[in-house]
């Protein structure tokens, strides 16, 4: 297959690569492209016809959508819970001269959406908040403490706790989050947590986001320095919830960081003290 190997197509491999899991819209001049099973996947969730880039024995699937299309196609994505990579050109080929000459325009992933991450008044609901809910075991046994944190990104609101195992799905329930998140040596256990609340988009991380000495460095970086213990938190008691936060933060700098500079604190959600969670109070 001719194409696969070509130098754009390396570039939509590579993009597929830094984004693994995602749908990858490549922008093509005037359309944003998908290819392979990325391309029948979307032709399926946003009724597009499937073609193909090669006429050989074995073509490639291809679909697209006008680039004015964008918003209308990312709401319905991020509603069927799918992450989506947006890779842009970003400029024109220059040559040594520093004039634009033909040859293969440059591309990045600009932009990644998840159903957690989405901040577009576009893609929100304005009656209810956009929860993303990290939720980290404090250890293995069906008694023991999760640790949980919650963001809401398009305001910034960011709070952390420690609950028993036993109240988890009340808490879930209560945010109706968009997305969960999880470290992947939890994700059995998580999943596990969250079948009594339905199908939850559940996304899992690098262990090492989850754990202490990261998930502190993170919430030092989001939170300008300032102590947890100072926020109300109390430790040992609440390393669960404070990992679960950093992981959230860590997701944030990995796929919008400019998500970060929206958080102004991190609150201790304590029973009968705080009942944001629940959109009624």
């Amino acid at each position: 297959m001719g194409s696969a190997t070509s130098p754009m197509m390396q570039q939509f491999e590579a993009a597929k690569a830094r984004c693994p899991g995602a749908l990858v819209l490549f922008r093509m001049g005037d359309f944003y492209e998908l290819f392979g099973g990325d391309a029948r996947e979307a032709a399926d969730l946003l009724d597009l016809t499937l073609t193909s880039r090669d006429k050989g024995p074995d073509p490639l699937p291809m679909a697209g959508f006008p680039h004015h299309q964008l918003d209308v196609q990312l709401v319905k994505l991020v509603a069927a819970g799918r992450h989506v990579a947006i890779c842009e050109q970003i400029d024109g080929p220059v040559s040594t001269d520093g004039k634009p000459t033909k040859g293969l325009l440059r591309r990045e992933v600009t932009r990644i959406v998840t159903p957690g991450l989405a901040a577009d008044e576009s893609l929100l609901d304005p009656s209810r908040c956009n929860w993303l809910v990290a939720l980290r075991p404090a250890r293995s046994g069906a008694d023991g403490a999760v640790g949980l944190a919650w963001i809401d990104v398009a305001a910034g609101r960011f709070e952390a706790a420690v609950v028993d195992r036993d109240d988890v799905i009340d808490h879930v329930l209560r945010l109706d989050p968009a997305e969960c998140l999880c470290a992947d040596r939890d994700r059995e256990a998580v999943a596990e947590l969250l079948r009594p609340s339905g199908n939850r988009p559940l996304t899992a991380r690098p262990d090492w986001w989850f754990e202490a000495t990261a998930a502190d460095g993170a919430l030092e970086r989001a939170l300008g320095g300032r102590r947890l213990e100072g926020l109300g938190f109390e430790l040992p008691h609440d390393a669960p919830g404070i990992a679960a936060a950093g992981g959230i933060v860590a997701y944030l700098e990995q796929n919008e960081p400019a998500a970060v500079s929206r958080i102004d604190t991190l609150a201790a959600w304590r029973p009968g003290l705080r009942m944001e969670i629940d959109e009624a109070s």
